[in-house]
């Protein structure tokens, strides 16, 4: 019983993660007028498509992303691609309450990323 402990834990870290993808990302897509506010500043003036477009393909980017954490697979290159998100939030909005909890997440898929039981699944 007790080996089962860290893949348990594993499995139990990757839905919370794909949750939190999953909802964020299906919101986006459908409600992107809600996140309008959300988009810095400093990206509005370069991006090559509307704010609109930007969070469609960014929800449904965040929602295959999570899709693919709750079943498992790929979950390093998931993590990375996660972390590298969570880190551009952190970089272009600065610190405040929201990135915080970005960085408690980032923790989270850096752990998937590192920890041996990542080509684990329940």
């Amino acid at each position: 019983m007790m080996e089962s402990r860290p893949q348990l834990a594993h499995f139990l870290l990757r839905l919370g993660l794909a949750f939190v993808l999953v909802y964020f990302g299906i919101d986006k897509a459908i409600h992107p007028d809600n996140w309008l506010a959300w988009i810095p500043a400093s990206i509005l003036g370069v991006l090559p498509l509307t704010p609109q477009l930007f969070l469609l393909i960014q929800g449904v980017i965040e929602t295959i992303m999570g899709v693919i954490l709750l079943f498992g697979f790929l979950v390093r290159p998931v993590a990375v691609l996660t972390a590298i998100l969570l880190i551009s939030i952190v970089a272009f909005w600065g610190l405040n309450e929201i990135t915080i909890r970005d960085m408690g997440l980032l923790g989270a898929v850096l752990y998937l990323f590192f920890q041996p039981e990542a080509e684990t699944t329940l």
